[in-house]
C-alpha cells in the first residue's frame, strides 16, 4: 500500500469553509493519512475564524495571506508550507472537490513511480458521470478542444490537465518552478500543464482513478472575484447511463469567471503562441469569448449583461492589451 505520510493535499480556499468540512474530512481521516494544508485567501474575518476552527479540529495546517492571492499563488504558498512539513509529494484539490483515500493513494502512486509526471483522475460529478476527460489546446490560434476532437492539419496543439485535481512530485514542482501568479484565476492549470512538458515532464490523465467535483460549488454569481472552477474549458456533454446523449447543465457562473478566462485565453498565446501565431489567437477572441460566454447559457447573457458580457468585453480588451505590449517587446 502506497505511503502517504510524506503527501500533502493543497487546498486553495475563498470563502467557501463548508465545503472544506464537507470534501475534506474524508481525504484525511486518520494518523496515516496526508497532511492537508489550506491556503484560506482573505474574503471576511467570519470566514477566516471557520477556516482556523476546522483546521484546529481536524490538524490541517493553514497559510492565512492577509488579501485574495489567486489561485496560483495561493497554491504556491500551499506547496511552501507542504514542502517545509517535510512532504515531497503534493496533490492539488479545489475545495469543491473530493477524492477518496484509496484512489488518492493510487494517484500518490503514479507521481512515485514516475517523479516527472503530472498526474490527474477522471473528474466526475455528483452523479459520478464524466465532466473531464483532459483537453487539448490549440497554440496556433487558442481554440480549446477535447481530446476526443478531431486535429486540424497543420495546428500545434498541446494536452492539459484541471487543476481541480492533480498529483505531482518535488522534483516536478522545482524543474517547473510552481504556477504562474498573474493569471489569477484560470488557465494557470493549462500554463502549468506546458511548462510541465517544457520541463521534459509528461502528462497522465488516468481514468480509472475518480474525484467528484461539483463544478461552481466555490462560486458567488455576482462576485467580481470569487473562483468557480479551476478550469477554463467547456465540459463536453457526455452521454446518460442508456447511452444516449446528455445535455450539459447550464449553470449560472461569476462574472469574475467571464473576465479571467477572456482574458487569460490571451495571456497564455503571449506566453506560447509563436509570434506569427498571434495575429490569429486575436482574429479568433471573439469566437471563443462567445464560447465562454454560452457555458452560462444565452438567458443569463440576456437578463444579467453586467455581468456575463461585460467582464468578457473587459477581460478580451485587457487581453489584447497584453498581446500588443508583447508584440512589441518580443
Amino acid at each position: 500500500m502506497t505511503d502517504l505520510s510524506s503527501t500533502a493535499v493543497v487546498v486553495v480556499n475563498y470563502g467557501s469553509h463548508e465545503l472544506l468540512e464537507t470534501n475534506l474530512v474524508p481525504v484525511s481521516p486518520d494518523a496515516e493519512s496526508p497532511r492537508i494544508v489550506v491556503v484560506d485567501n482573505a474574503t471576511t474575518h467570519t470566514e477566516r475564524a471557520a477556516v482556523v476552527s476546522l483546521a484546529n479540529t481536524h490538524g490541517w495546517l493553514t497559510v492565512l495571506p492577509d488579501t485574495n492571492l489567486g489561485f496560483g499563488a495561493g497554491v504556491n504558498l500551499g506547496v511552501r508550507a507542504a514542502i517545509e512539513a517535510g512532504a515531497h509529494t503534493f496533490v492539488i484539490l479545489n475545495p469543491d472537490a473530493t477524492i477518496a483515500p484509496d484512489q488518492l493513494a493510487a494517484l500518490v502512486a503514479h507521481v512515485e513511480a514516475d517523479p516527472m509526471a503530472l498526474v490527474s483522475p477522471l473528474i466526475v460529478d455528483g452523479a459520478d458521470n464524466p465532466v473531464f476527460y483532459g483537453y487539448r489546446v490549440d497554440l496556433t490560434d487558442g481554440a480549446t478542444r477535447s481530446p476526443r476532437a478531431a486535429l486540424i492539419a497543420g495546428h500545434r496543439h498541446a494536452e492539459w490537465l484541471t487543476g481541480a485535481c492533480f498529483a505531482l512530485s518535488r522534483q516536478l514542482w522545482d524543474a517547473t518552478g510552481g504556477l504562474a501568479e498573474d493569471y489569477f484565476l484560470y488557465w494557470e492549470d493549462v500554463d502549468f500543464s506546458l511548462r510541465v512538458l517544457a520541463a521534459g515532464g509528461t502528462l497522465l490523465n488516468d481514468t480509472s482513478i475518480a474525484a467528484r467535483h461539483l463544478e461552481g460549488g466555490t462560486q458567488r454569481p455576482d462576485s467580481t472575484t470569487s473562483p468557480d472552477s479551476s478550469s477554463p474549458a467547456a465540459q463536453p456533454p457526455g452521454r446518460s447511463p442508456g447511452g444516449r446523449r446528455r445535455r450539459a447543465p447550464r449553470q449560472r457562473h461569476s462574472a469574475a469567471y467571464y473576465y479571467w478566462n477572456v482574458r487569460n485565453r490571451l495571456l497564455l498565446g503571449t506566453r506560447w503562441a509563436r509570434r506569427e501565431e498571434l495575429a490569429r489567437w486575436v482574429r479568433r477572441t471573439p469566437q471563443e469569448s462567445w464560447r465562454i460566454l454560452l457555458r452560462g447559457g444565452r438567458r443569463q447573457i440576456l437578463t444579467h449583461p453586467t455581468t456575463t458580457l461585460v467582464p468578457a468585453v473587459r477581460g478580451a480588451i485587457d487581453g489584447l492589451r497584453l498581446v500588443h505590449r508583447e508584440r512589441f517587446t518580443r
